[in-house]
């Protein structure tokens, strides 16, 4: 909790003067957690309700958390709490999917991913744009996820 603001008069109550002026001093405290330890608890919090190895959290929803002080003893000890929605979605290994479609046509990739398990849609963007394969070395293939509502 802050403490209650000085509030200071010039001239002081029962004073005359021709202009009054009043000020008050206030401290406030203000505090922080770091993402990465929100993350941490949020992925302790639904380790048992997922399977870890077939799922991932795709959205921690930290944009719109809604955080609350529920206790305070002193400026070092305080209990927050925190309300977010969670996304969970496939999990997949990055490596092994660039691997997997390297060299491919563009139509053996939409297949091959569409058929995996929380798929809804691939899109193939290759540059320049008539080439119809995917390149042979995965290193210069670029996989990006996007989440559905």
């Amino acid at each position: 909790s802050n403490p209650e603001p000085t509030i200071t008069t010039n001239p002081a109550v029962d004073s005359q003067g021709g202009t009054v002026t009043v000020s008050s001093n206030t401290t406030y405290s203000m505090v922080g957690v770091k993402e990465d330890d929100l993350k941490k608890l949020i992925d302790e919090a639904i380790k048992g309700q997922i399977d870890t190895n077939k799922q991932s959290v795709q959205d921690y929803g930290l944009d719109k958390a809604k955080f609350s002080l529920n206790t305070a003893t002193d400026p070092k000890k305080m209990q927050l709490s925190i309300q977010t929605s969670v996304s969970i979605g496939p999990k997949f290994n990055v490596d092994e999917l660039k691997k997997l479609v390297a060299g491919k046509k563009t139509g053996d990739v939409k297949d091959l991913i569409g058929r995996m398990s929380g798929v809804k849609e691939v899109k193939v963007d290759n540059s320049p744009f008539w080439i119809s394969k995917t390149p042979k070395k995965p290193a210069r293939i670029t996989i990006i996820f996007e989440k559905t509502n």
